[in-house]
């Protein structure tokens, strides 16, 4: 889940309002079955 890994390093490492994760959560909508699909997104954090 690139996008995870992106809003978590803007917030841990740039300092990035934790609203950025909000909405990382909020647009999850847009994928195919919503917060379902999403769900099925492996999570990391980096990929070295």
């Amino acid at each position: 889940d690139f996008a995870f890994q992106k809003a978590a390093r803007e917030v841990i490492a740039d300092g990035a309002a934790t609203r950025r994760l909000a909405t990382l959560f909020r647009d999850d909508r847009w994928y195919a079955n919503g917060s379902a699909g999403a769900a099925l997104l492996p999570t990391f954090l980096g990929n070295h």
